[in-house]
């Protein structure tokens, strides 16, 4: 980003993502972004333009750096990816004048005439007057150029730091390859860098011979860099004595004119310094730069989240604040917590799962043989104990939360691993353009490929898959990339055939979806969340405290309300669930179709119901629902009411009649008493001998019954009876019934408590 020097007012900024390594998981997830050019402001940011495209470009790039001409306004540069481009209008147009991979451009002092630049992973990395490699000159002395040269391939070796004293005809000479300052240790022991990742240099502008190092640590050179002090100056995981802490993986670092405080910037924050890189202070705290991968949250306290962040580790909040407990550094990734324990979790710390049953005090590796970088988790909804990961060729499953794992073949990467809060057997995982499923997850965990059936988008990468919380077989399916019209999709069968649902969405990409309890669907993007209801026609804006930014992870707590957005870069947010109660609601007219109205207060109604058999009106309101002289419900419609607050992510259902039709996209059991099913639980369903298995927590009386997806009721197996503590069976004979899904459901009293899906194939 550069700020016109002539107009305040005027911004420009090369967009994209510069970690362009495109070697890791980054790249798979949609985290690294690709550029979409340069954008201008010239109202101070209130609104922004892009600029003309760059001429020439063969798919995605990345941006790194945008210099302006410091005496002709209108002239930038701009290295990327694809070449250094410029403009003489301002951004109007662009031109190519030269190719290859740069990452840094940069001014002679005194005469922009000459310039320099670095190219990547090249066998010519220095370019004069169009440059390559990563350059920085000195006002002190404009005529000594620096290059700081890591491994070819960007992760191997110190390579060295060399000097030309002549700017215009550059004669580059080694000052020093050793120590290693652009590995781990602080006494550069060690022959590793990251310099495809992290890499930066700054020289002193009033002293040419006092040169300042950015990679994993800071070093300092008083000398041109042929000495360095025998250690570095930060350090970023011990603390040893005399050496400050600075966040590893430092991208940048840079000289303030105004002041001469010198800058670096990491992944987790910026550092400064004010005695020209001999002290440091590191500045993270109310930044709100967080960039999280995944996270998980406590359904019962809606404070506890646990998030997995790019190279920040795995970060837990335990209360209604911004303080974050800090429990285990590295890649987090992902992490899950236990359902009933909100102090224990498993999380990934890069390439190996950790567990902790006190908070993140102390922690047990229990990576399964074998596990690969970066797995993702997920727990099942109906058990306490089960959980799954999944890593580039295997799926794993625990019985027993983490200590211990059983491993099987997917046969590709699981980079999108969901599973179904009504089915425990019912398992997705995806990467790429394959999604696959599984029906036996709790078994031999078997999977079928459900991407290329009819429907299915080509041409994008699966970013994140969620299913109706009653239907596992109702899937939606968020996707990257920038073709329009193909961001989301749905099945109602399981992903044997697909429907476009992008409507209206804008063409960025979308990495996340979700959906509340009332089947509201929210999906995360490159520029915000989006919502679309079941009244809806379309998709609309959800700006509601939430940041228009990449959302990268988004979760829905229905139990307290609330959507929980994670961003990569601007931190965590949350919002109350999509909703448009008023505090007072009248429904007149005729209505045909499916509706739900709710009301904070009163709910009135003089309206003729005439959609007939199969859709249903519901009316839900905080205080009462009153039916007015003139109300009529014709043609076999039906018309339900709830006595319940708004924004409560759904209709938690009660039972008046054991016969009473069910509407089963309404099943929603909130967490209590701290825990999310603190009832009973239906474990599994053995539909062969048609038999559940029951765990009662609670003893008191129960009623089962069984209904098909339709609601209508099949069996009741029992009615208000006795179950102590303890184990019990539910049992049936589906002997004739028909093929299709059903559902079991559990009631204490006239409260849902749980319920369970299941197939007759």
């Amino acid at each position: 980003m550069v700020w016109d020097y002539n107009n305040s007012n005027i911004i420009y900024a090369l967009t994209g993502d510069g970690d362009a390594s495109g070697g890791g998981f980054v790249s798979t997830y949609g985290y690294n972004v690709p550029s979409l050019g340069v954008f201008k402001t010239t109202d101070g940011g209130s609104s922004w333009q892009l600029t003309g495209d760059f001429p020439g470009v063969i798919g995605n790039f990345h941006g790194y750096k945008l210099m302006q001409h410091p005496s002709a306004p209108s002239t930038l540069f701009a290295a990327t990816t694809d070449g250094i481009y410029r403009t003489t209008n301002g951004g109007t147009s662009w031109t190519q004048i030269q190719v290859g991979n740069f990452t840094d451009i940069e001014f002679k002092p005194g005469d922009p005439t000459i310039m320099y630049a670095a190219e990547r992973s090249s066998s010519t990395p220095f370019w004069h007057s169009t440059n390559s490699g990563v350059t920085w000159v000195s006002e002190n002395q404009p005529n000594y150029i620096y290059v700081l040269a890591g491994g070819a391939t960007g992760f191997g070796s110190f390579r060295g730091l060399f000097r030309s004293t002549a700017a215009g005809t550059p004669s580059f000479s080694s000052r020093s390859t050793t120590p290693n300052i652009l590995g781990y240790p602080n006494d550069g022991s060690d022959n590793l860098d990251q310099a495809g990742y992290d890499l930066g240099i700054e020289v002193n502008p009033a002293d040419a011979s006092t040169v300042i190092t950015a990679g994993i640590n800071i070093w300092r050179s008083t000398d041109g860099g042929s000495t360095y002090g025998g250690t570095s100056r930060t350090q970023w995981y011990d603390n040893p004595a005399g050496i400050d802490y600075v966040h590893a993986d430092i991208h940048n670092i840079t000289y303030n004119p105004l002041n001469n405080y010198l800058y670096s910037v990491s992944d987790g924050g910026v550092g400064f310094s004010i005695d020209n890189g001999i002290n440091w202070t590191f500045i993270p705290g109310s930044l709100q730069i967080l960039a999280t991968y995944h996270a998980d949250f406590y359904e019962s306290d809606a404070n506890i989240i646990a998030c997995g962040t790019q190279d920040n580790g795995t970060d837990i909040r335990y209360t209604s604040s911004n303080t974050y407990r800090h429990i285990y550094g590295a890649d987090g990734f992902d992490c899950v917590i236990k359902s009933d324990a909100p102090t224990t979790y498993v999380y990934v710390a890069n390439g190996s799962l950790h567990k902790t049953t006190d908070g993140g005090l102390t922690e047990t590796d229990v990576s399964p043989a074998g596990l690969g970088s970066f797995p993702a988790l997920a727990r099942d909804y109906l058990s306490t104990t089960r959980i799954f990961a999944g890593d580039a060729s295997n799926i794993y499953r625990s019985t027993d939360f983490g200590s211990t794992w059983t491993t099987f073949s997917a046969g590709l990467a699981s980079r999108v691993l969901t599973t179904c809060p009504g089915n425990s057997n019912r398992l997705y995982s995806g990467s790429g353009s394959i999604l696959q499923r599984s029906d036996d997850a709790t078994t031999t965990c078997t999977f079928t490929t459900k991407s290329g059936t009819p429907g299915y988008p080509t041409g994008v990468n699966l970013t994140d898959v969620e299913v109706r919380p009653s239907n596992s077989l109702y899937v939606l399916a968020s996707f990257g990339g920038y073709v329009a019209g193909q961001k989301v999709y749905y099945s109602t069968d399981g992903g044997d055939n697909w429907v476009n649902f992008s409507g209206g969405l804008p063409n960025v990409a979308c990495h996340s979806i979700a959906v509340d309890a009332g089947n509201t669907v929210y999906v995360g993007t490159d520029i915000g969340v989006f919502v679309r209801s079941t009244l809806m026609t379309d998709w609309q804006p959800f700006y509601n405290y939430l940041p228009r930014t990449p959302v990268s992870e988004l979760m829905v707590n229905n139990t307290a309300g609330r959507i929980i957005a994670c961003t990569f870069g601007r931190g965590n947010f949350y919002a109350d669930l999509y909703s448009t109660c008023p505090l007072n609601l009248n429904i007149v007219g005729n209505l045909s179709g499916a509706y739900f109205y709710e009301a904070s207060s009163t709910v009135t109604s003089t309206a003729t119901i005439t959609q007939g058999s199969g859709n249903t009106l519901a009316l839900k309101s905080g205080g009462y629902v009153q039916l007015d002289p003139g109300f009529e419900v014709k043609n076999n419609s039906e018309m339900r009411a709830y006595i319940n607050p708004c924004n409560t992510g759904g209709i938690p259902f009660t039972m008046k009649e054991v016969n009473e039709k069910t509407n089963t996209e309404n099943l929603y059991v909130p967490a209590e008493n701290g825990v999310r099913f603190a009832f009973a639980i239906i474990n599994q369903v053995n539909v062969d001998k048609s038999v559940a298995q029951l765990e009662v927590i609670k003893e008191g009386e129960y009623t089962a019954r069984i209904t098909d997806k339709f609601g209508n009721i099949i069996h009741v197996p029992f009615t208000a009876q006795n179950f102590a503590k303890g184990k019990a069976e539910i049992k049936w004979n589906n002997a004739g019934w028909q093929k299709g899904q059903y559902y079991i459901q559990l009631f204490k009293g006239n409260q849902l408590v749980h319920f369970q899906e299941f197939d007759i194939n």
